[in-house]
């Protein structure tokens, strides 16, 4: 009886053995399965690490696009004022010069005028000599 006992033990024994064995086995293959989750884990992270750092270049950049282009808009805007106020000075120099023709036009028409009228005297004046050396002789 005492022999049935132990081989009976024995099997059970042996049934253990072999089902700790077979749990062994699985829990080596969860752990190979958890490296490989862990090393997938790790490349998303890594990924997403990356992904983040990008998106921080991209954003840096184009932050300093934008104050790139404010100081290309300032600067052009600088010089477009700079222009308006010559092409205003330019307009004023143009209303004086106007103003100066029309002053010399005046001079120039008042000189013709007393050419006009000298020419006239002359004549009169030669005629009156012309008359006067006829009544001499």
């Amino acid at each position: 009886a005492h022999a049935e006992v132990v081989k009976a033990a024995t099997v059970k024994l042996d049934a253990k053995s072999e089902e700790i064995r077979c749990l062994g086995y699985q829990i080596t293959a969860l752990q190979v399965d958890n490296k490989a989750s862990h090393a997938r884990c790790q490349a998303l992270e890594d990924a997403g690490e990356a992904a983040a750092g990008e998106m921080i270049t991209l954003r840096d950049a184009a932050t300093a696009s934008e104050e790139a282009h404010a100081e290309v808009v300032k600067a052009a805007t600088v010089k477009l004022d700079a222009k308006s106020e010559e092409l205003r000075c330019l307009g004023y120099q143009i209303t004086g010069l106007q103003v100066d023709n029309k002053a010399l036009y005046a001079r120039c028409q008042a000189l013709a005028d007393a050419v006009t009228a000298a020419t006239v005297a002359g004549k009169a004046a030669t005629e009156e000599t012309v008359t006067l050396r006829d009544a001499a002789t």
